[in-house]
């Protein structure tokens, strides 16, 4: 049964060790799960009515959205509301949000001539960013609720029934009991719960299984629909015809957070050359690989180049290479002053005082920090920084994606 979280899990005890340290375990689930989504993206303008495409979209939902969320949940810190943490949620997502949707409405004006840039309208999986700034901020009183997953999973269900003008709102009520789920396992201790061997065999047979009635939904020409997935719009049907939407909004969330844990729980734990490095880099996939996309869109790449089965099947070996090539450390470093502008505010502070220290005739600070080199040492990514962004204390804590 899970628990409410009441503490830190103990490989998050202390913020100056994991600001050092990384759980490979974790940033391996992050990097599939980002290599998934980014496949996912790139290959929307093959998805045609019921095609092999269709039904391989809706066959890995369940590892890429799904598992990022509930990881987000998992580092979401929970304890009662300080300054500090509303400052921190707004500087390391809210700010990130508003950057890349400025970078994405400068891309779109470069292309099309059209500017327009609305904080209300995120470009593809922009959504995500917003949508957790409202997930983090609400956390902190869910998990004083009893029951807080249940009772958080049955509110979202009747608030789907409301009408929603966009598309990022109807989303972030749809997936918040995943995120909540996330909440909810670090408190119940995700490493103690899901590395055991029998939960990984459980977890294989589940992903073979689900693997196995996809393919004979496909044989049997089982037509795939992908709304239901998308979950970007409200539930609009009246009398029975709503109980049925509801059930089925139920079910895939549940199907998400099934397949999603499952996955968490095959990927290897101990730390692979060069993977596990690559998976501290998946927010900075998820981030700019929208912009890729949405360029070789400007550039109709899809109509002029990519026909035949060969080609579709190259983009995603492409695809996969790019997002690797994303998550690597040149690429995180290069764009660290946009995906985490801690890094940059810091700098720029470090910089004034060291100005205003000299013109005092004081001593002067070090115009850029110091950091001690240490085994493991790449910063915690906005996404990861809630959980250790402050000592802890008695109660803690892209398109279609």
């Amino acid at each position: 049964m899970l628990r409410r979280p009441t503490s830190l899990p103990a490989e998050l005890a202390s913020p100056q060790k994991a600001s050092r340290t990384r759980d490979p375990w974790l940033d391996n689930v992050r990097l599939v799960a980002a290599i998934l989504i980014a496949v996912g993206h790139f290959t929307t303008p093959f998805l045609k009515s019921n095609n092999e495409w269709v039904w391989l979209w809706v066959t890995l939902w369940g590892f890429r959205l799904p598992v990022f969320v509930i990881v987000a949940g998992y580092f979401t810190y929970t304890a009662r509301y300080s300054l500090d943490k509303v400052i921190a949620v707004f500087r390391d997502v809210a700010l990130v949000y508003v950057i890349f949707q400025a970078i994405a409405s400068l891309l779109a004006f470069a292309n099309t001539g059209n500017w327009k840039f609305d904080l209300g309208s995120p470009h593809m999986a922009l959504w995500f960013l917003p949508a957790l700034v409202i997930w983090r901020l609400l956390a902190p009183l869910l998990v004083r609720i009893p029951h807080y997953v249940i009772v958080t999973t049955v509110a979202c269900l009747a608030l789907s029934t409301l009408p929603y003008e966009e598309q990022w709102i109807a989303r972030t009520v749809a997936y918040l009991p995943l995120f909540v789920l996330g909440v909810a396992l670090r408190g119940a201790g995700l490493h103690a719960r899901l590395n055991k061997p029998s939960v990984r065999l459980w977890a294989w047979a589940l992903i073979l299984a689900w693997f196995a009635a996809s393919l004979i939904a496909r044989a049997a020409d089982v037509k795939y629909k992908r709304g239901p997935f998308l979950m970007r719009s409200g539930l609009d049907g009246e009398g029975w015809e709503l109980v049925v939407e509801l059930a089925q909004r139920a079910a895939i969330l549940g199907l998400g957070a099934v397949l999603g844990l499952a996955l968490i729980a095959v990927v290897p734990r101990k730390r692979i050359p060069v993977f596990s490095a690559l998976g501290a880099g998946s927010f900075t996939i998820y981030l700019v690989h929208p912009l890729i996309y949405k360029q070789l869109n400007y550039w109709e790449i899809y109509e002029d180049y990519i026909d035949s089965r060969f080609d579709r099947l190259f983009l995603v070996f492409a695809v996969v290479a790019l997002a690797l090539a994303l998550g690597s450390a040149p690429v995180r470093k290069a764009t660290r002053w946009l995906t985490t502008p801690k890094t940059l505010i810091d700098a720029v502070t470090l910089r004034f005082r060291a100005m205003r220290a000299v013109k005092s005739g004081g001593q002067a600070v070090p115009a850029r920090p110091v950091f001690r080199k240490t085994a493991n040492a790449t910063p915690l990514s906005p996404v990861e920084t809630s959980a250790t962004s402050r000592r802890p204390e008695p109660e803690r804590e892209g398109a279609d994606a």
